[in-house]
């Protein structure tokens, strides 16, 4: 893997290590940089092999959802921290749950969702969901 170095880094870029995981090709000289690394490939197929393998067992095991959730929370965290208001709820705001937003389905997509856990969690809902349809409908819920 060449890899160009740039100003910015995501989140597994930083344990990466240069001439293990990846060749590093400087921004500044490209075009050499690159012939070079082509060339030194070409002369150690053996190293540019484990290289390659070894950067392609970094990133899988780094780009894992577990590291990526991780790192999301962090990102997300850290910029809470910024914020300077502080979040109000509307005077007219209405309280959905999310259950009762994804069983309204009908047709063949009702009965593709009613497979899984989503069919579970619709069938705890159900109260909250008719509930939720005789608010919005003045009183009158069909029961679905």
């Amino acid at each position: 893997m060449l890899a160009i170095a740039t100003p910015f880094e995501d989140f597994f870029t930083r344990g990466l290590v240069a001439g293990k995981h990846y060749w590093p090709i400087n921004p500044a000289r490209k075009c050499v940089a690159i012939k070079f690394a082509v060339d030194w490939g070409n002369a150690h197929p053996e190293q540019a092999r484990r290289m390659g393998e070894e950067g392609s067992g970094f990133a899988r095991e780094e780009t894992g959802m577990d590291y990526v959730y991780e790192y999301m929370l962090h990102v997300l965290t850290q910029y809470s921290a910024l914020l300077r208001y502080k979040p109000t709820v509307p005077e007219k705001a209405v309280e959905l749950c999310a259950e009762s937003m994804a069983c309204p389905r009908r047709g063949r997509e009702r009965e593709c969702s009613h497979d899984g856990v989503e069919g579970e969690v619709c069938g705890r809902a159900r109260a909250v969901h008719v509930a939720a349809t005789v608010h919005c409908r003045g009183g009158k819920g069909n029961g679905r």
